[in-house]
């Protein structure tokens, strides 16, 4: 959730469509619950997460109006970029949620929080989910006095049988509490279209333990269902919404929806979906569908396909166990209004452009590490005489070593994707920043320029301001390695 997506969201009739044509199926259930890939929130910055050019993805806290008009009850928020502009981010978000009415799953204001499982009470049981990330979460884990994610190092296998101890604790208490227990678990590499033999050992030892479903996310394809001990296990649902256009394995997915008693998942439903940009459909053209069914055969299932979509019904079992009522969780602390504006003192303006005062800019790194890099672009501007209706930023990253020269383009709208224009207030001065992820050739010379235009496409800039330029250097460090120096 972020980049693009914020586009649709500010838009009245765009916001309607993200997810409209799959309303009905949400509406219908008695639980709703999706992963949210990304932080909602206005504050923060971009978070260290061990990678040299991350992506990082935050949406405006308006996507939850999106999410409550289908009346989503949860977002699981334990994956890899929960976190992305750090734990004052991440906080917020769990404040946003909240008032929303809604419930998080797999987070917390501190680890006891996130690990504990989120209780929803259902006319005919009691659900507890638990969430937890399983890929490469480990730099915002949730710690005695910080919040952040449930994460337990899934990726390795050295580390299986204490990732499975922890997993089945969890379940053992909820079990205490709810008659079904569920996990929601972010595991396995991205762009697989099958999970790892280490990730089918542990939904195995959870499923001959105390969880009833296991209904996985992380690899942004769909893959397979396998039923272990009479209990299913969704490995991946792939993607449930884009920002980009395109037809490759990460344009479908699948909407699960299971039925359940008091004593089990007695059936499981796999909705096929087509995503476009900014806008997910029912898929009728039977690809989505049939990824599904093949890759969960491979996993030696056979899926019925009823009006379209992938069913299968599980063996009755008995067994139905006395709970006792189950525990709340802490409310999160209330964040304040986040200062969206800076005041620069006897500013002139470095450049004026479509109505724009670009009063301050300048890039992070200028030297590059190598062989991937990762710079940020800080703007700070002001609305002048004649500003438009509309704004967006783009970015010119141009690389020449002498010989060739190659450019990279991307566009967003101010704040950050978080302030469109129509929401400056006189005067006003809006910070601007961005991380601009480089796919050069290591070596040579990146200068970077910036363009206001009303237009979605660089082809129409025809003013662009050079912001500054960074060379590579194989001696040089990282890019929060080298943003963390100089804070020491």
């Amino acid at each position: 959730m972020g980049r693009r997506i914020n586009e649709a969201l500010y838009d009245p009739e765009k916001s309607q469509t993200i997810l409209g044509d799959v309303d009905n199926i949400f509406l219908s259930a008695d639980l709703g619950i999706i992963n949210a890939e990304g932080v909602i929130a206005h504050g923060g910055f971009f978070s260290d997460k061990g990678e040299p050019r991350p992506h990082m993805y935050r949406a405006h806290p308006n996507v939850l109006d999106v999410l409550k008009k289908l009346e989503i009850d949860a977002l699981t928020v334990a994956n890899n970029h929960s976190g992305d502009y750090g734990s004052e981010a991440f906080a917020e978000m769990l404040y946003h949620i909240h008032k929303a009415d809604m419930q998080y799953i797999g987070g917390g204001s501190n680890i006891s929080e996130a690990m504990q499982a989120t209780y929803f009470t259902l006319p005919n049981a009691t659900i507890a989910i638990i969430g937890a990330d399983l890929t490469i979460g480990k730099y915002f884990a949730a710690s005695d006095n910080k919040p952040g994610i449930w994460h337990l190092p899934g990726l390795k296998k050295k580390q299986r049988k204490n990732v499975i101890e922890q997993l089945i604790n969890a379940g053992e208490t909820a079990r205490k509490h709810a008659d079904i227990v569920l996990f929601s678990p972010h595991w396995g590499d991205n762009m697989k279209d099958a999970p790892s033999p280490n990730t089918r050992k542990i939904a195995n030892a959870l499923l001959n333990g105390p969880y009833d479903a296991i209904i996985g996310h992380s690899a942004h394809w769909i893959q397979g269902m396998e039923v272990i001990n009479n209990k299913p296990v969704v490995y991946d649902m792939g993607n449930l919404v884009v920002d980009y256009a395109g037809r490759d394995d990460g344009h479908y997915g699948m909407l699960i929806a299971i039925e359940v008693n008091k004593n089990q998942v007695l059936s499981l439903t796999g909705h096929p979906l087509r995503l476009k940009k900014n806008k997910t459909t029912l898929d009728s053209s039977g690809v989505a569908l049939n990824k599904f069914i093949e890759r969960s055969k491979q996993l030696g299932t056979t899926m019925q396909v009823i009006e379209g979509n992938a069913t299968y019904e599980l063996p009755y079992r008995d067994g139905i166990h006395q709970i006792t009522p189950p525990p709340k969780k802490g409310v999160p602390p209330a964040i304040q209004s986040h200062s969206e504006s800076t005041s620069l003192v006897n500013e002139s303006p470095l450049w004026s452009s479509n109505g724009i005062e670009l009063l301050q800019a300048k890039m992070a790194l200028t030297d590059l590490s190598v062989p991937k890099a990762g710079n940020i672009m800080e703007l700070w501007l002001k609305a002048g005489n004649n500003a438009p209706e509309t704004l967006i930023i783009h970015e010119r990253s141009t690389w020449s070593n002498g010989k060739e020269t190659k450019s990279n383009y991307d566009r967003h709208f101010p704040g950050d994707w978080l302030r469109p224009i129509d929401t400056w207030r006189p005067n006003e001065v809006i910070h601007d920043s961005s991380l601009i992820r480089h796919r050069f050739t290591p070596e040579g010379v990146i200068d970077y320029s910036i363009c206001f235009s009303e237009s979605t496409s660089y082809k129409d800039c025809k003013e662009w301001y050079p912001v500054g330029s960074a060379t590579y250097n194989p001696d040089a460090k990282k890019l929060f390695l080298q943003l963390k120096e100089r804070e020491q």
